[in-house]
C-alpha cells in the first residue's frame, strides 16, 4: 500500500472545472482545468501540457485510476454518510460543526484505491 498526502483547491465556474494540487506551503503543484470539450493538466512551464477528453480519463492516463471530478463536489456537499456511485463507495468520517463533510473516505474496487480527504475550507 502506498501512502501520499497531499492538498488540494477545487473551483468551479460555469465554464471550467480547477483543481489545483499543492504543495505543502499552498504552491501549486499541478493544475486539472476541465471544459465541457476537453481536460488539460498543466505541470510548469518546462513540460508540455497532457490533453484527454474528460478529467476521469486524464486522471486515467496520469493516476492509473479515475476519480470523479465532476462528483467530487457531490462528496464534499452530502448530507448522507455514506454514497456509493460511479464504482466508488464514500464514507464521511467526521463533519465540521456546520454539518459539512470534513473527513471522508473514498475505496475504488477496480483498481483497488483508498483515498482519505481532509477538508478545510480556508
Amino acid at each position: 500500500m502506498i501512502a501520499i498526502n497531499g492538498r488540494f483547491s477545487l473551483r468551479r465556474t460555469p465554464e471550467v472545472i480547477t483543481l489545483d494540487l499543492m504543495t505543502p506551503l499552498n504552491g501549486i503543484l499541478a493544475r486539472i482545468e476541465i471544459t465541457p470539450s476537453e481536460a488539460t493538466l498543466t505541470r510548469d512551464l518546462n513540460t508540455p501540457p497532457l490533453f484527454a477528453p474528460s478529467g476521469e480519463e486524464l486522471m486515467q492516463q496520469v493516476l492509473g485510476f479515475a476519480l470523479p471530478i465532476p462528483v467530487l463536489e457531490d462528496w464534499l456537499s452530502t448530507k448522507d454518510n455514506q454514497v456509493n456511485a460511479y464504482g466508488w463507495k464514500v464514507h464521511i468520517l467526521k463533519r465540521t460543526v456546520q454539518g459539512m463533510p470534513s473527513t471522508i473516505r473514498a475505496q475504488c474496487s477496480v483498481p483497488s484505491v483508498k483515498l482519505t480527504l481532509s477538508i478545510d475550507n480556508e
